[in-house]
């Protein structure tokens, strides 16, 4: 079963979206959110299969 990072709420889940179209054209991104939020436990395991990741 694959992770929906979008059934855990947590405010960084709002950009989740955005995220993986930045990080598709460009390799550098700054997410600025407060503590709690998601940014180093959401973030990372919603973006771990993006195809950008691979290789």
């Amino acid at each position: 079963m694959p992770f929906d990072p979008f059934t855990i709420d947590l405010p960084v889940r709002e950009i989740i979206p955005s995220v993986r179209e930045h990080l598709a054209a460009q390799n550098t991104l700054i997410v600025n959110a407060p503590p709690g939020a998601g940014k180093s436990t959401l973030l990372p395991l919603a973006l771990l299969d993006d195809a950008w990741l691979k290789g």
